[in-house]
């Protein structure tokens, strides 16, 4: 079932030990919170990308993102599986894991 209303919380964190610490406990909440509703789902952006003390892995630019979210939306479509938590939570947890996304050169 599609979600009606969405509900949305915002933690502001300073470096990747803070961010992977809230994003963990983050999705604890989400675990528990999918049992019971149509989806949960936790994303991390960072948006300082000028900031030299954060270390934690690359986050994929826009075009690349956009690639890989279309090629795992085919993915959860072919299983009849709901595309947008999945795939949020998918790159999250790859990215999460150090895994570095980049666009093959043509």
């Amino acid at each position: 079932m599609t979600p009606t209303h969405l509900i949305s919380l915002t933690v502001g964190v300073n470096g990747f030990d803070e961010q992977r610490h809230a994003f963990a406990q983050i999705s604890e909440v989400a675990k528990d919170l999918s049992s019971e509703y149509a989806s949960a789902s936790v994303a991390s952006y960072q948006y300082d990308e000028e900031s030299e003390e954060d270390e934690g892995p690359p986050v994929p630019d826009k075009q690349t993102l956009a690639t890989i979210k279309e090629a795992l939306g085919g993915v959860f479509r072919s299983f009849d599986l709901p595309e947008d938590p999945l795939i949020r939570a998918c790159i999250n947890e790859m990215v999460r894991a150090g895994i570095v996304f980049r666009l093959r050169s043509k």
